[in-house]
């Protein structure tokens, strides 16, 4: 199975990732079974020659040590969380301007570094 890759393709207009993540057991061909199909496809009648200069033929194992594109990932990565608090803390933090919600991280990542949640008693 080959992907195409073009210099002269569009670029993408939305975000997305480099390739979608494949079903669990998904299995890909080896370099061996790649050479076969490779063989196969070109004796095939059916099958039509892309002969334009700009287009070259990768398989998925060539395409899988590529490097990965966008922003490299962190080590300790911020999670998305649905969280419901008092309007009252909200709204200081929204009023201290942009970047409120990572000043509140910091406020709670600053707190647990001198208690723990198991120290409120509810």
């Amino acid at each position: 199975m080959f992907v195409v890759l073009s210099a002269c393709e569009e670029p993408l207009t939305m975000r997305c990732k480099d390739m979608p993540t494949l079903k669990p057991g998904t299995i890909l061909p080896t370099p061996e079974e790649d050479k076969e199909i490779r063989k196969a496809v070109a004796t095939d009648p059916d099958a039509k020659l892309l002969e334009d200069p700009n287009i070259k033929l990768v398989s998925f194992s060539e395409l899988k040590k590529k490097k990965k594109m966008g922003r490299p990932t962190k080590a300790d990565p911020k999670i998305d969380i649905h969280i419901r608090m008092r309007s009252d803390v909200v709204e200081k933090f929204k009023a201290s301007g942009p970047k409120w919600q990572t000043r509140m991280n910091e406020a709670l990542a600053d707190w647990l570094k001198h208690h723990s949640p198991e120290d409120i008693k509810l």
